[in-house]
């Protein structure tokens, strides 16, 4: 009988360390862990959200090439899917790449989106990706990424050559580009928010709230979003800026990121390296509050 009591002990004893073993080897039960998942945003708008080449103290970057230090620290789960065809970068549409700038296009140089997912990408637990898909087209007004009225604007007399030429990388249909990608996008991940920087060009037209706000409602719709996407524009160096600040008050969901202190580029209409950096930033601080603060996702 003291056998069999032994061996009983003995059999308990194994159990016990083959499933504290197990435990430790298993992270599902850990406060705070999670799976592996990709959190995608979309980013749109015109020439400053592509990212204009403008060096750090605002004078203009001839060479059109990002300077290594901005290059550096980039976070390995921060990556962007390329909204085009870019030769020579090598980038293939709807593909996700290591988010090196430019992200746009190559000719392009920092967007607010480059330090907006580094902000993301160091602020949420191991396991979350953050994923940007960044179109912007220089000089165009946001009739340019309406589902329906852009057709028309790409199509008027007039239109400046670059406006068609960067139309003609996103197959003339802008709109229609960003809900190909988020959809593909969608396919691995899950769309968190919409970032736009657009406003320089036709924000003093008293239509602008209410065309922002359809394709807000557009892409809703097409992408068949159960919930509302916070949605961030952010200012202009100096432009226009009142009637931006109005768009919560048409978008409920929209959240205004300020230009304010952002460094300027010497035409006063880019911002600087700097400027975009500070700026990228704040659009970061502002999502993470609205997406994963007081959440098991943010460290």
């Amino acid at each position: 009988m003291k056998r069999k009591i032994l061996n009983i002990g003995i059999l308990a004893a194994i159990i016990l360390a083959v499933c504290i073993t197990l435990s430790c080897d298993s992270t599902e039960d850990e406060p705070g862990s999670v799976e592996p998942v990709l959190h995608v945003y979309l980013c749109f708008g015109q020439s400053n959200m592509g990212g204009q080449a403008w060096n750090a103290d605002g004078s203009y970057n001839y060479n059109g090439r990002v300077p290594d230090e901005y290059k550096k620290s980039i976070p390995d789960n921060f990556k962007v899917m390329a909204s085009a065809n870019f030769n020579p970068s090598g980038r293939t549409k709807g593909e996700w790449y290591k988010a090196e700038p430019p992200l746009c296009r190559t000719s392009n140089g920092l967007s607010p989106a480059d330090y907006f997912g580094r902000y993301l990408a160091g602020r949420v637990k191991k396991g979350v990706t953050i994923g940007v898909i960044v179109l912007g087209v220089d000089g165009c007004k946001i009739e340019m990424f309406h589902k329906t009225d852009g057709a028309a604007y790409i199509a008027k007399p007039g239109l400046a050559s670059y406006e068609k030429e960067q139309a003609a990388l996103y197959g003339n249909d802008p709109y229609g580009r960003m809900v190909e990608l988020a959809k593909k996008a969608m396919e691995e991940g899950e769309l968190k928010g919409i970032l736009m920087h657009q406003g320089e060009s036709g924000a003093d037209n008293g239509s602008w709230t209410a065309k922002v706000k359809q394709i807000y409602d557009d892409l809703h719709t097409d992408l068949e979003l159960t919930e509302p996407l916070p949605f961030l524009a952010g200012q202009t160096v100096s432009i226009n800026n009142s009637t931006i600040n109005t768009l919560p008050s048409t978008l409920s969901n929209a959240h205004v990121i300020s230009s304010s202190g952002c460094q300027a580029g010497s035409d006063n209409l880019h911002f600087s390296y700097e400027g975009y950096k500070t700026l990228g930033t704040r659009y970061g601080e502002k999502m993470f509050d609205l997406v994963y603060k007081g959440t098991n996702l943010a460290k």
